[in-house]
């Protein structure tokens, strides 16, 4: 991650970066990975419009997680933002 610096300062444990061929050391990124493949399959090409994208990305998004206690991935990411000073409007989403 080019940038990591920038987010760096907001995690007391720091930034951490997994050993390549190790995906037991990320489990959530390897089960967001899962997840979007239900939607694009690995041997096809990922180029799609960008609506179909967003769309893909707003069903996910819109899918309880376990990680998550059950909660909805942008409910958790509005949780953590706020308290940085930002708002973040969730309006153009549907909530199920």
């Amino acid at each position: 991650m080019a940038n990591h610096h920038h987010i760096a300062e907001y995690f007391s444990e720091g930034v951490f970066f997994t050993e390549p061929g190790s995906p037991w050391q990320k489990p959530t990124v390897e089960n967001t990975n899962g997840l979007i493949r239900q939607y694009l399959a690995k041997h096809l090409s990922v180029a799609r419009q960008e609506s179909e994208l967003e769309a893909i990305a707003e069903r996910l998004n819109h899918r309880p997680r376990k990680t998550h206690n059950w909660r909805f991935p942008y409910r958790v990411l509005a949780r953590w933002i706020r308290p940085l000073g930002r708002e973040v409007c969730f309006d153009h989403l549907n909530s199920p």
